[in-house]
C-alpha cells in the first residue's frame, strides 16, 4: 500500500484462524478474524459502511485458515440443524456436501466483497506434491499445500496466482546463497499463472518487481487502444466509477447473509431430483 498509494491504510489485512503474521509487518492495518461469526460481521461492517474506510484492498492471511474456520462452520450449522456432533465429513449428510459448503461460503464471502468494490488478496502457504500421471509417470511439483479443491476456490478466480520459491546457490555441498524469486507462470515445477499470458514468467522478489511486472502484464493485454499512462488511469477512474454504482444499487442485497442450511439443503434436494 505504501508503494501504490503513500498510506498503509488503503489496505486491510485479516488475520484469519490462528494465524498472526500482522506483529511482524510494522504499521499494518488489521483486524483479527478467529472464527465464521467474526469474519462474517467484519464483512457485514466493511459493506456496510464502506464509505467510512479508505480500503483497497482486502488481504486474507491465510487462505488454509479460511477453510479451516469454512469447515468448522460448517458442523456448527450441521449440529444447529440435527442437534447431534458429527464429524466434518459426516455433516449435512456425507459424502462431497461438507466439501461443497466449504466452497459456497468461501466463494459467497468473495463475491460480496469483490461486489462491494475491494480488491482481494489471498496468502497462503506451499509444499512440494507428488504429481502421478495416468501413465505412471510421476514427478514433483512447488503448490498450494490446499487440496486441490480448496485450492481451485482461489486460483480458478484469481487473475494473479503468484508463487515465492527459494534458488539456492550449491558449491561442493554447501550452500553458498540464496535467490528468492516471483514465478507468475508456472515452468512444470512450480505452479503458477494467471489471466495474463504475456507475464513475465519470474523476477527477483521486491515490492516493485510485482507492481511492474502486473502492470506491464495488463498494458500488454490492451490491443484496441495505446496503453500509455494517460488511457490507464481513465480506464481505471471508469472501472472505478462502474463498481461503485455497482454497490451502491445492490448494497442491500450484498448485506444479506449467507443461506441458511435449510436452503442449502433444499438446494441439495432440487438438483439430486
Amino acid at each position: 500500500m505504501m508503494k501504490l498509494y503513500g498510506d498503509p491504510s488503503y489496505g486491510l489485512e485479516l488475520s484469519v484462524g490462528n494465524e498472526r503474521g500482522y506483529k511482524a509487518l510494522d504499521g499494518m492495518v488489521y483486524d483479527e478474524a478467529p472464527d465464521w461469526g467474526t469474519l462474517m460481521e467484519i464483512t457485514d461492517d466493511l459493506i456496510e459502511n464502506k464509505a467510512d474506510n479508505n480500503f483497497k484492498f482486502i488481504c486474507f492471511d491465510t487462505v488454509d485458515e479460511l477453510v479451516e474456520i469454512a469447515k468448522r462452520e460448517v458442523v456448527r450449522l450441521d449440529y444447529r440443524k440435527t442437534g447431534e456432533r458429527h464429524e466434518f465429513n459426516a455433516c449435512l449428510g456425507g459424502y462431497a456436501r461438507p466439501r461443497e459448503k466449504v466452497t459456497e461460503l468461501i466463494n459467497n464471502l468473495m463475491t460480496r466483497l469483490e461486489d462491494s468494490g475491494y480488491g482481494i488478496i489471498w496468502i497462503g502457504h506451499t509444499k512440494y506434491r507428488t504429481v502421478n500421471e495416468k501413465n505412471g509417470d510421476s514427478y514433483d511439483m512447488l503448490t498450494s499445500n490446499l487440496s486441490s479443491d480448496y485450492d481451485g476456490i482461489f486460483a480458478n478466480k484469481a487473475d494473479v496466482v503468484m508463487m515465492i520459491d527459494i534458488e539456492k546457490d550449491i558449491e561442493n555441498s554447501f550452500v553458498q546463497g540464496t535467490q528468492r524469486y516471483m514465478w507468475f507462470r508456472g515452468d512444470g515445477f512450480v505452479d503458477a499463472g494467471g489471466r495474463f499470458s504475456q507475464i513475465e514468467q519470474k523476477v527477483e522478489c521486491s515490492v516493485d518487481n510485482y507492481i511492474k511486472t502486473v502492470s506491464d502484464a495488463i498494458r500488454a493485454e490492451i490491443k484496441s487502444h495505446k496503453a500509455d499512462d494517460k488511457y490507464i488511469a481513465e480506464k481505471a477512474k471508469q472501472e472505478q466509477k462502474e463498481r461503485e454504482e455497482f454497490y451502491q444499487a445492490n448494497k442491500e442485497k450484498l448485506m444479506n447473509e449467507e443461506p441458511e442450511i435449510d436452503e442449502y439443503e433444499k438446494n441439495i434436494k432440487e438438483c439430486d431430483e
